[in-house]
């Protein structure tokens, strides 16, 4: 029952995603560009990557809540998560792209908001 739950969970077009993909100019803006990392959205010749975390996989500060059912497996998930993200933005910044991380719930609660910070962060 778990397996078939955790495999419902979608990786990619979540509401998030999609909510400030309509917020941009779809001519500037690539989904899921071929950039490493991965990003959610994204521009190669503008270098800009931007990234949409889901609360739970990436650890938020505010919404996550860690699972009482096998906790150790958990934090070892969240730590090897984190760990990605850091790298990830590392090797992006070292490559010369501007890298925004916007949480799951930033972007639900204020698009508009997240929108204003990837135009004012446009080289």
């Amino acid at each position: 029952m778990r397996r078939k739950v955790m495999a419902s969970i979608k990786g990619k077009d979540t509401k998030p995603e999609l909510a400030l993909w309509n917020q941009l100019d779809h001519r500037r803006f690539r989904r899921y560009p071929s950039i490493k990392g991965n990003p959610d959205i994204g521009n190669k010749s503008r270098k800009i990557a931007i990234f949409v975390d889901g609360c739970f996989w990436h650890g938020c500060p505010i919404c996550y809540r860690p699972p009482t059912t096998r906790p150790e497996y958990w934090a070892r998930k969240l730590e090897r998560n984190i760990t990605h993200d850091n790298r990830v933005n590392n090797e992006l910044r070292d490559d010369g792209y501007v890298v925004l991380r916007f949480w799951e719930h930033e972007v639900v609660s204020d698009p508009s908001g997240c929108f204003r910070k990837i135009m004012e962060a446009l080289p």
